[in-house]
C-alpha cells in the first residue's frame, strides 16, 4: 500500500489531472483504516492517535466515503456528469457534514448502519453516474465501475464480519485489504485510461470542424495523404469534387452571422447524410473509430473524394438534389447557392493540394446560368492564370489612371442628328495592348476594383465635360457605371460633389 502511495504521488507531481488529490486522500484514509483494522496502527501511530482512531473508526470511513464523492465528480466531470443543478451535486458535500456530525453522538452500531446506508447510496448513485458516462462514450468509466464494484464486495463481507454473519478467519481477514488494493489499482487504471480518452479527445479536436465534427484542414492535408498512399496501390484513380456554399455571406447579411452559421452547418450535416448513403466515396476514418465522408475545409468549403471518377456526374447530381433542398431560416424558406468544382487524380492533379486548387479553379469558373458544376480542365488553369494577371495589371493601371474613355454617338435615325453620347471606358496595357471590357469589367467587380474603376471615370469625365462645355449645350452625355456602384450608400453623395466641383 505504501509502494502504491509513493507511486500514484508520483504520478499526481507528473500529471496533475483534476481528482487526482482525491485518489491519493483515499489511498491515505485506506491505509490508515486497514492499519486500524489488522492492529498495524499502533507500529505507526502514537498511542494517542491510534486509540483516537479506534473510537473515530467511522469518522474515519465517512471521511473516505466523501473524498469517493469528491473523486468521482472530478473524475465524471469530463462529460458534465452529474449536472451541477442536480441535488447530489449541490447537497452532496452537506450530507456527509451531516453524517460526520451523527457519528460523534450516536452509538457505534447506529453509526455502523448509517456508514452501510449512505455507502449504499453512494454506490447506486455513482453506479448510476459511470453508466450514464460510459453511454456516452466515456470509456475510462470503466475501471471506475469495476472500482466500485469492488468496494460494494468488500464493504458488504466486513459488514458481514462486523455483524458475526461471516466468521473471522484469514480468509475475511483478507478480504478488506485485498478489496482495498483492487479498487484502488481500479482507480489507478481509470485515471490512466482517462489520460488516453484525453489525448485521444486532444487528438480528435485537432483533426475535426468544432461546429459539424467533420474532418478538416488538418485531416486533409495531414492525415488523409496517409491513407491515400495505401489506397493508390489498390485505387490508382480518384476524384476530388469540391463544395463552395456561397450565400453564407447573404445570410449573415439578413439573418445575422450566428443563424447563418447554423444554417450552413445544417445544410453541410445533410449533405454528409446524403453522401453517408452513396456507394463510390472515400470513407475517413478517425481516432474516436467513427467514420465520415465528407470534410470540411473552410467555414463554406466542404470536399470528397470519389473512387468512382466514372460516376462523378451522377454522384454530384445526388448531392445537388441535397442542396437545392430549401431550408428554414428564421422561418423564413431559404434556398442555398452554392458552386461544386471536381478535379481528378493524377491527371489534373499529383497530389492533394494541386488537386483542391484545381477543384476551387473549377468551381470558380461556374456561373449561375450554365449550372452549379464545373470540371477541372487545363483550359480554365490557363484562363485562372490569365485572370490573375489581368487583376494585376488592372489594379496598376487603375491606380496610375491609365483608363480612358471613348464618347459613342447617340443618334436620332429620324433625321440622322447627333442628340448625345454615351461614354465608354476602354483600356490600352502596355503588356497586354486593348483590352475589351468584357473581359476586365466582370473581373474588376469580383475583385471590387470597380468602385476605384466608377470613381476614376467619372472624374475623367465631368473634367472633360468642365473642359468641354459647348459640346453639352445641346446634347446630353450618359455613363455606364456598375450595378454594385449604386449599392453604395454614397454614391448620389460623390456624384454631387463632382457636379459641384466642375
Amino acid at each position: 500500500m505504501l509502494i502504491l502511495l509513493a507511486h500514484n504521488i508520483f504520478v499526481f507531481i507528473l500529471l496533475r489531472q483534476p481528482g487526482f488529490v482525491y485518489y491519493l486522500g483515499l489511498n491515505v484514509i485506506i491505509l490508515i483504516a486497514l492499519s486500524v483494522i489488522t492492529g498495524f496502527s499502533r507500529w505507526v501511530f502514537s498511542e494517542e492517535i491510534s486509540k483516537w482512531l479506534i473510537r473515530n473508526l467511522f469518522t474515519v470511513f465517512g471521511i473516505g466515503t466523501w473524498i469517493l464523492y469528491r473523486f468521482s465528480v472530478q473524475f465524471l466531470k469530463e462529460v458534465q456528469i452529474p449536472s451541477p443543478d442536480s441535488f447530489i451535486r449541490k447537497y452532496g458535500d452537506s450530507i456527509f457534514i451531516i453524517f460526520l456530525l451523527l457519528v460523534q453522538i450516536v452509538s457505534v452500531k447506529t453509526s455502523a448502519s448509517l456508514f452501510a446506508a449512505i455507502e449504499v447510496f453512494l454506490f447506486i448513485v455513482c453506479t448510476y453516474w459511470g453508466v450514464n458516462a460510459y453511454l456516452k462514450g466515456f470509456i475510462a468509466v470503466r475501471f471506475y465501475l469495476f472500482s466500485w464494484i469492488i468496494l460494494m464486495v468488500g464493504s458488504i463481507l466486513n459488514t458481514m464480519i462486523f455483524w458475526k454473519i461471516l466468521p473471522i478467519n484469514p480468509v475475511t481477514e483478507a478480504i478488506l485489504p485485498v478489496c482495498s488494493l483492487l479498487q484502488l489499482l481500479g482507480f489507478s487504471f481509470a485515471f490512466a485510461d482517462k489520460a488516453n480518452h484525453i489525448e485521444q479527445k486532444r487528438q480528435l479536436q485537432a483533426i475535426t470542424d468544432p461546429s459539424t465534427g467533420l474532418p478538416n484542414r488538418t485531416y486533409y492535408f495531414d492525415t488523409l495523404p496517409l491513407q491515400l498512399n495505401e489506397m493508390n496501390k489498390n485505387q490508382p484513380q480518384f476524384a476530388l469534387i469540391m463544395i463552395e456554399i456561397t450565400s453564407h455571406l447573404k445570410l449573415s447579411q439578413a439573418f445575422g452571422p450566428a443563424k447563418a452559421d447554423s444554417a450552413l452547418c445544417e445544410v453541410i450535416l445533410s449533405t454528409h447524410q446524403k453522401i453517408i448513403e452513396m456507394d463510390g466515396i472515400l470513407s475517413l476514418p478517425l481516432p474516436n473509430k467513427s467514420t465520415k465522408k465528407l470534410m470540411r475545409l473552410t467555414s463554406k468549403n466542404i470536399v470528397l473524394l470519389s473512387t468512382t471518377p466514372d460516376e462523378i456526374k451522377e454522384q454530384v447530381q445526388q448531392i445537388q438534389q441535397i442542396l437545392d433542398h430549401p431550408t428554414i431560416v428564421d422561418k423564413v424558406l431559404f434556398r442555398h447557392q452554392y458552386k461544386i468544382g471536381s478535379a481528378l487524380y493524377p491527371s489534373q492533379g499529383s497530389n492533394l493540394d494541386k488537386l483542391y486548387q484545381n477543384a476551387l479553379i473549377a468551381s470558380n469558373s461556374v456561373t449561375y446560368s450554365s449550372g452549379n458544376w464545373a470540371p477541372f480542365t487545363h483550359k480554365l488553369k490557363s484562363n485562372h492564370a490569365h485572370q490573375l494577371r489581368l487583376i494585376t495589371l488592372l489594379t496598376d493601371d487603375i491606380r496610375q489612371e491609365k483608363l480612358y474613355f471613348d464618347i459613342q454617338p447617340q443618334v436620332n435615325l429620324a433625321d440622322n442628328r447627333i442628340v448625345g453620347g454615351e461614354v465608354l471606358i476602354r483600356w490600352n496595357n502596355e503588356h497586354l495592348g486593348q483590352v475589351s471590357p468584357a473581359e476586365f469589367i466582370p473581373l474588376a467587380e469580383q475583385t471590387g476594383l470597380i468602385y476605384k474603376l466608377t470613381d476614376m471615370l467619372l472624374e475623367k469625365v465631368f473634367q472633360w465635360a468642365s473642359s468641354n462645355p459647348v459640346a453639352l449645350l445641346a446634347q446630353r452625355l450618359s455613363i455606364n457605371i456598375s450595378a454594385l456602384d449604386l449599392l453604395q450608400e454614397n454614391f448620389a453623395e460623390r456624384v454631387n460633389i463632382l457636379l459641384q466641383q466642375y
